[in-house]
């Protein structure tokens, strides 16, 4: 679910996690990877306040219409990836999205694919919205088309789940915001596998989500 506070959280922990476990770390971001660039400078910076303002510049955190992917807590993810890179851990951000594709799918998933071959040691934790992170045989989502290349022994898609709360979300005749959402969980907080479970291997379980509202608001306020 884009727009929330506990997505990116949930990637930093599990990156924190890997880290911890001794191995090298990339993370995949459903973000513009025209930005590729400004995002290496970001993380490879050591003023914090005119790399958060170079991120913010960017048009897709700058435009107006905001869909919950740039938000304040994904910029909070790339501030905690920058500092772990800074202390020395061995922490890579790719930015895997081509919005103007056809089939930004097949982009997403030739993109990560691209990077497991440059680095086939590397832990991958890649955070999508839930279409796309679906694996289906037969199917065409990004999560099909990356498992039917590394094996089933290599991939894992999670789907992220909560009891209910409130999300930055875009809905037909409401507009983009923070907007209540009903859940399905159990409250229960962690990862657990079903293979029975359509479209995805397994749930992380949260207990509820908030809305991230989106980073340019901090830009905003500060000028």
């Amino acid at each position: 679910m884009h727009g929330t506070v506990e997505a990116p959280k949930a990637i930093e922990q599990l990156i924190c996690n890997a880290l911890s476990e001794g191995l090298e770390v990339t993370v995949g971001l459903e973000l513009p990877r025209v930005d590729q660039q400004a995002i290496d400078l970001f993380l490879d910076s050591e003023n914090l306040e005119s790399a958060r303002n170079m991120v913010l510049g960017l048009n897709f955190w700058a435009r107006q219409y905001q869909d919950g992917r740039a938000s304040q807590a994904m910029l909070q993810l790339l501030e905690a990836m920058r500092l772990l890179k800074l202390s020395g851990k061995p922490v890579n951000v790719i930015l895997i999205d081509k919005p103007s594709s056809s089939d930004r799918d097949f982009e997403m998933a030739d993109r990560i694919l691209t990077e497991v071959q440059k680095r086939p040691s590397n832990f991958f934790a890649v955070l999508t919205g839930n279409l796309h992170n679906r694996v289906n045989p037969g199917g065409t989502r990004m999560g099909t088309r990356v498992l039917a290349e590394l094996g089933k022994g290599k991939v894992v898609s999670l789907r992220q789940s909560y009891a209910g709360g409130s999300a930055w979300v875009c809905l037909s005749g409401e507009g983009c915001g923070v907007h209540k959402l009903g859940g399905r969980g159990t409250g229960e907080v962690g990862i657990s596998f079903d293979p029975a479970l359509p479209d995805y291997d397994g749930i992380y379980e949260m207990d509820s989500i908030h809305g991230s509202r989106p980073a340019r608001e901090l830009h905003l306020t500060k000028n």
